[in-house]
């Protein structure tokens, strides 16, 4: 089993969504986030990943989504966060570029498993529990 990962969903003002661009992993946009490690809760997790990757200092609002890969056995958790400071800072190495897009007008590539998560934190329903049979990206 790959290690548990877990991954922010943060909205600005205008309703866009702040994705990160990978200079790993066929270079995709995805949403900040990365690994659990070892006796750090995913929700610590997802806070140290978005500081890491952006700069931002962010807050949990709600786990909306549990995401189970069934292409590599791993297990994701989604969460709505804020940002409650720091400045917008991609740190380089993992990430290039980041920045707000709207929600209609995504870059490319990026994945069908992290569309199916912006669009689960659009709904801004109750916690889902979802299975992902294989990750496909899109051109």
């Amino acid at each position: 089993m790959r290690e548990p990962a877990a991954f922010a969903a943060i909205f600005n003002p205008a309703g866009e969504i702040l994705l990160v661009h990978l200079s790993y992993d066929q270079h995709q946009w995805s949403m900040p986030g990365g690994g659990i490690d070892p006796g750090e809760s995913p929700a610590e997790a997802v806070i140290r990943e978005v500081r890491e990757e952006t700069g931002l200092e962010a807050e949990v609002e709600a786990l909306y989504g549990v995401y189970w890969r069934r292409d590599i056995d791993g297990l994701l958790f989604a969460f709505r966060c804020r940002v409650t400071g720091g400045v917008l800072a991609p740190d380089g190495r993992e990430i290039v570029e980041a920045g707000y897009f709207p929600v209609d007008v995504l870059p490319r590539p990026i994945t069908n498993g992290t569309l199916m998560r912006i669009t689960d934190a659009r709904a801004n329903g109750p916690v889902t529990v979802k299975v992902l049979e294989r990750l496909e990206y899109l051109r």
